[in-house]
This record gives structure tokens, sequence and C-alpha cells, in this order.
């Protein structure tokens, strides 16, 4: 693992540290709240397609590996599968965000109904193995500094 890595792989766990499924569905939802305004009003240039679809393909490509958790097949794959087409319009995305956090929480909720650990792991592709707790963190995360720079 890189130095970046690393740093990040502490930040992310360090963030998620002493959380539960409740605190977790709380930070996806206020982050949704902030997020979402943020694609709704972002003009459609070229470049907030491109941004709106990878902040996308990176919520999927973790709800894939939360997924794991509960039984799915790990596939060591990049997010880019996961991202919906830079031909949508942002308002378009916008709606696409909202589906997919909509199912992120669904997960999240499947992963406390079935008593699913917040400390069981997941690897992901650059920064390692990181707490199911981590993996909410850096898509809420994630969705939050991408979702600044719309403009």
């Amino acid at each position: 693992m890189s130095l970046f890595g690393t740093i990040f792989h502490f930040i992310t766990e360090w963030d998620a540290r002493g959380k539960d499924y409740p605190d977790l569905l709380e930070r996806l939802q206020k982050n949704e709240e902030k997020s979402l305004p943020r694609f709704a009003n972002a003009p459609d240039t070229p470049r907030n397609r491109a941004r709106g679809s990878h902040i996308i393909g990176i919520e999927n490509w973790g709800q894939s590996r939360l997924r794991v958790l509960l039984g799915k097949r790990l596939v060591m794959d990049e997010y880019d599968v996961y991202a919906p087409s830079t031909d949508l319009t942002t308002a378009e995305l916008a709606k696409e965000f909202e589906k997919t956090r909509a199912t992120t929480k669904e997960i999240v909720k499947e992963l406390q109904a079935k008593g699913i650990l917040l400390n069981k792991t997941v690897k992901h592709n650059e920064i390692g193995d990181i707490s199911a707790a981590g993996w909410v963190v850096y898509v809420s995360a994630h969705t939050g500094r991408e979702t600044n720079l719309l403009r």
C-alpha cells in the first residue's frame, strides 16, 4: 500500500471509529441533504456531468463492496463500471444520485438487520481492507468532497 493509501486508510477508519448503524444512516442522510442540491443546481456542463457520474460510480462501487458482507462474491473491479453515462444531464444525474443513495441506505439497513458487525472488512483497491463502517464513511465523505466541486 502506498503512503497515500496508508494515510487515507487511517483517516477513514478513524472517522468511522465508534459509529453505530444509526450514526451511519444519519451521516448518509445529512450528506444527501447537502449534496443533492449541489447536484440539482449544478450547471449542465461536460465537467459537471463527468464529476456527477464519478460520484455515483464510486457510491455504486462501494455498495458492491458492502454487499460482500451480505454474501456476494468479491469482484476486484474499478468504480467506472458502476458509473452512469456522462450523456445524462446534471438534473438526471441528481435523480440517479438520489436513487443510488437510497440503495446505499437500504444496504446499510440490511447489514444492521442481519447483525453484521461494523468492524467486518472488505478490500478497497487502494487502501486495503476497510470496515463496513469505513465504507459508509468513505462513500459519504467522497460525495461531500466531490459535490463541493460541482460548479
